[in-house]
């Protein structure tokens, strides 16, 4: 058989170890167990730099507070104070009448990312920070390993060249814009961030199935983050890819060979069920590993106010089509939550930087040859399709299949396009960063014809977003002007010029490594110095000015988009109403007037340590609940006594709301204290019950004026009593999860806790197992006989018991089939 043999033009080739060692600049020699951790540490520095309003201006984010501080904050922190008590809490006695957090997965007591919070007492603001500053180093770190190590994209050589442009890639999906407006949900970022690691283990896991657990975990973290509605798209996502990779193993390795002319012409079914099956339980591990959390929250679910919510609330969360200007600047319709002024609802953008974005389309053209530029061209289609919501054809179809339904919030799934976008970057990062033509084969095509048409249309591209930047340039004020309103034209048009300086910084860039990397060119500025010392060397430097102008770029349009000045525990304006309220040793709730919770929110009284009987807005509280309390008429209706309000928190000078409600405190600058007399205890004894068969029932009953809470009680499917009896209670124990009571009294009688009755509470009457009866609507019962006895209620539902089961077998299966696996090793090598 002959052979011919080419000489290689790559000086590279032929050369030792040592002699290919000199020519990398002396900065790269780094011992090789250290080099791979250089990109992961430098996605940490640029977290730390992009967020340096934290450090050097004390600020914090998001504008407002959002979710982070006015839901999670007050939830970590009684987790926290808990577990110092060595009590590890499932349920919230802080806020509304009692809550189930461990079902609601929001709050993250099963997410390990937020587990180092409650090591600390009170949670400190900078400890929350550095929490929200972790998912973006996070997804960085994930999105950098996924493109470097991913068989898909390829971007895995020992290159260094090929670092800096998974790096590109990461740096373009950590700071793309979903993740800054999303900075007051840590539990949608933390979302976003596992994709790329579910993916990278997607891949593994469909070749080797020693990497199902890994990715089953990655799977489950996702899904453990906290947000259902950005797990959704991301499964969906995943599903997606996954059966795009099963499509492409039906091709056999010969047809591969062959490229897309022989796609189909030699299969391999067999490595594609192989594929399959080992999908299959990637899933159902991660869905074991999430159990504890899953099968309480969909128990949840349908009690939520959420599951009641109608679909006229679907065009408030959409995506516009003019949106699609904001991949250029988001400063178009402004960013922040205080600077964001179209007419719709705040929604995130694509905006990736313009340098990515010119990247990206340099990576969807020197590629579109390839089958996986044309995944991702059609799932970005179908992501922009979907997020248009009622605008768009896709989402009418699909708002009729499970779980889509209650999607409304169709513009959040635009993140998936944020990451399509970094994905085409860092392939646009590999065609810039790797112009050599003894490679051009990898990017452009093997012959010499296909090379050079390829080397015509990135000049073509280069020109053609040279003019699109000057004509931003020139072009801008008469644009703003007329398009803009006139409180934000300046920033807009600073945005925009910015965009368009930048757009040409990258296009000089990507220009001068075309010159730097086409020899025997009549514009070749550096063919004497080919493969020397000082032309590797500034090869580096150019991969490195890349990598910094997307940074800065990044930095310099989001750093400042949503923080706001940290409030300082000095500066409170509360803190002689603290001291009154504390001075009270009594058992007791605080109310906040529907007027006064600008000034001193329920989520800061229950953070100072108090409870309160209304929730934080969580669209996840219990309906129930939530239906109550709004329902009441006034502070002094008799059924408002039930919610045991002894101190009401009005504005300044406010009336009284009521009957026996009288002001007691008036020292703090910005609200008034109100004493409540009429307020009933947190747990009390009645003699007399009215049996009732449904809610409306007993709302009937305790909404109207006679109805004397101290006397009578509706209960549901309960005893009927008329008696006359004295009682005392005495308090032994009461914590989230185990309350206990001494109760003495002369008659029978219904115990009443004015905390709600949740599935999962359990009763027992001097060690006797007894039912809870739903008492007044929504509170917790239990008939007591005459004498003396003790009541003891413990919650631990059995959907987390069943959640912890699946869990645990989950672990063995893989701890089982690990043993296994080595012991068939070592028998293997016996042999």
């Amino acid at each position: 058989m002959n052979q011919r043999i080419k000489k290689s033009t790559n000086p590279q080739i032929g050369k030792s170890v040592s002699q290919r060692t000199n020519d990398v600049p002396h900065a790269f020699l780094l011992p090789c167990s250290f080099a791979p951790l250089l990109p992961i540490l430098f996605l940490a520095a640029a977290t730390l730099l992009f967020f340096w309003p934290i450090w050097l201006l004390s600020y914090r984010f998001p504008q407002g507070g959002g979710d982070l501080w006015g839901q999670l904050h007050p939830i970590w922190t009684y987790v926290a104070s808990w577990l110092r008590r060595g009590v590890f809490p499932l349920w919230s006695t802080q806020m509304m009448a009692g809550d189930p957090i461990l079902s609601e997965q929001q709050y993250g007591l099963f997410n390990p990312i937020n587990w180092p919070l409650f090591l600390f007492p009170s949670v400190p603001p900078t400890l929350v920070s550095l929490r929200g500053m972790f998912s973006i180093w996070l997804a960085g770190a994930g999105m950098y390993l996924y493109l470097h190590h991913s068989p898909v994209w390829r971007i895995a050589s020992s290159r260094r060249l090929n670092r800096s442009a998974a790096l590109i890639g990461a740096l373009a999906y950590m700071f793309n814009d979903s993740f800054i407006i999303h900075l007051g949900h840590p539990q949608f970022n933390d979302t976003m961030a596992w994709l790329p690691w579910t993916l990278l283990g997607v891949d593994y896991a469909m070749r080797n199935a020693r990497a199902i657990p890994l990715a089953g975990m990655a799977l489950g973290l996702l899904l453990l983050a906290g947000h259902g509605q950005a797990a959704l798209y991301a499964a969906t996502f995943i599903g997606i890819y996954s059966l795009w990779q099963i499509g492409e193993a039906i091709r056999s390795k010969e047809a591969r060979e062959q490229g897309d002319k022989g796609a189909y012409r030699c299969v391999d079914f067999q490595k594609s069920l192989r594929r399959m099956g080992r999908l299959l339980l990637v899933p159902l591990f991660a869905a074991c590993i999430a159990a504890p959390a899953l099968i309480p929250g969909l128990e949840r679910l349908p009690r939520t106010v959420r599951a009641i919510r109608t679909e006229g609330g679907i065009p408030e969360y959409e995506f516009h089509p003019e949106m699609l200007l904001d991949l250029v600047t988001p400063y178009i319709h402004g960013r922040g939550m205080r600077g964001y002024w179209p007419s719709w609802q705040r929604v995130e953008s694509a905006y990736v930087g313009v340098v990515a974005l010119a990247l990206a389309g340099l990576g969807i053209l020197t590629h579109l040859r390839q089958r996986r530029t044309g995944f991702l061209i059609l799932t970005a289609t179908l992501v922009y399709l979907f997020a248009l919501g009622s605008q768009g054809p896709l989402y009418p179809i699909v708002n009729k299949l499970p779980f889509f339904s209650a999607t409304w919030k169709t513009a959040r799934v635009i993140y998936l396009l944020s990451f399509i976008l970094a994905i085409a970057a860092a392939l646009g990062a590999v065609t810039v960063l790797d112009m050599q033509e003894s490679r051009g084969a990898r990017w452009q095509g093997s012959k010499e014809a296909e090379k050079r048409e390829s080397r015509i249309g990135i000049i073509v591209y280069i020109g053609a977003m040279s003019v699109i930047a000057l004509l931003m340039m020139w072009c801008a004020p008469d644009w703003v002007a007329t398009t803009i309103p006139p409180t934000n034209q300046s920033i807009a048009l600073a945005g925009l010029r910015f965009a368009a300086l930048t757009l040409l910084t990258i296009t000089f860039l990507i220009f001068l490594r075309m010159r730097l990397y086409i020899p025997h060119s009549s514009f070749s500025m550096c063919h004497s110095l080919s493969h020397t010392n000082k032309l590797e060397s500034l090869f580096y430097v150019q991969n490195a000015g890349l990598i910094l102008l997307l940074l800065t770029e990044l930095i310099a349009t989001g750093a400042l988009a949503d923080v706001e000045k940290l409030p300082r525990a000095t500066e409170n304006p509360h803190l002689a109403a603290i001291d009154y309220l504390q001075a009270d040793t009594g058992w007791f709730r605080i109310d906040v007037d529907s007027k006064a919770r600008g000034l001193w929110s329920p989520s800061a009284v229950m953070v100072a340590g108090f409870e309160v009987p209304q929730g934080t807005g969580n669209p996840m509280e219990l309906v129930v609940y939530t239906q109550f309390y709004w329902a009441i008429p006034y502070k002094g209706a008799s059924v408002y006594q039930l919610l045991s309000a002894k101190y009401i928190i009005v504005p300044k000078d406010a009336l009284p709301g009521g009957e026996g409600i009288w002001p007691v405190f008036k020292e703090d600058p910005l609200i008034d204290i109100h004493l409540n007399t009429n307020a009933q205890n947190r747990v009390w004894l009645v003699y007399h019950t009215q049996p009732v068969n449904t809610l409306e029932d007993a709302y009937a009953i305790i909404f109207d004026e006679t109805f004397d809470p101290a006397q009578t009680a509706t209960v549901q499917n309960g005893p009927a009593l008329n008696f006359e009896g004295q009682g005392t209670l005495e308090v032994y124990r009461y914590t989230p999860n185990h309350v206990s009571f001494f109760v003495r009294t002369s008659a029978p009688a219904l115990f009443i806790l004015s905390d709600l009755n949740y599935p999962g509470w359990t009763a027992r009457l001097d060690d006797n197992l007894v039912p809870i009866f739903t008492t007044n609507g929504l509170f917790r019962g239990v008939y007591i006989p005459e004498g003396e006895h003790h009541v003891e209620m413990r919650f631990f539902p059995p959907s987390l018991r069943v959640g912890l089961g699946l869990f645990i077998i989950a672990i063995l299966t893989v701890i089982m089939g690990a043993r296994i696996y080595q012991r068939r090793r070592r028998t293997k090598d016996t042999k």
